[in-house]
C-alpha cells in the first residue's frame, strides 16, 4: 500500500510543478520526521481558550498499563506562557 501513496504523491508533485512552472512560485520545501523511528517521542498540544490557554501533554503508549497517559495543564492568561510551557517541558520529561 506504500507504493500507492508514493505514486499519489509524485501525480501531485508534478501537477503541481506543471501548473506553477510558468507562475514564478516555486513548490515549498515540506521536512518531515517521522515520529514512528524516534525512541520516546512526547507530544504536546497547545490550544488557545477563553481565559487562557490548555497545553495536553500525551507521553508514548504504555504496554504494562495498556493506555496513553496524558496531562491537561491550564495556562491562565495574565501568566507569562513561554515560562509556564518551559516549567511544565522540564516536569515532563523528568517523569
Amino acid at each position: 500500500m506504500n507504493w500507492i501513496r508514493k505514486k499519489v504523491i509524485a501525480w501531485v508533485r508534478a501537477d503541481w510543478d506543471e501548473a506553477n512552472r510558468f507562475s514564478g512560485r516555486q513548490r515549498p520545501e515540506i521536512v518531515t520526521e517521522d515520529c514512528d523511528t524516534m525512541d520516546d517521542p512526547i507530544r504536546f498540544e497547545l490550544q488557545g481558550v477563553v481565559g487562557g490557554h490548555l497545553l495536553k501533554v500525551r507521553h508514548p503508549y504504555n504496554h504494562k498499563i495498556d493506555k496513553t497517559p496524558s496531562t491537561t495543564y491550564i495556562i491562565q492568561s495574565g501568566e507569562d506562557v513561554g515560562a509556564r510551557i518551559a516549567k511544565i517541558v522540564s516536569l515532563e520529561l523528568l517523569k
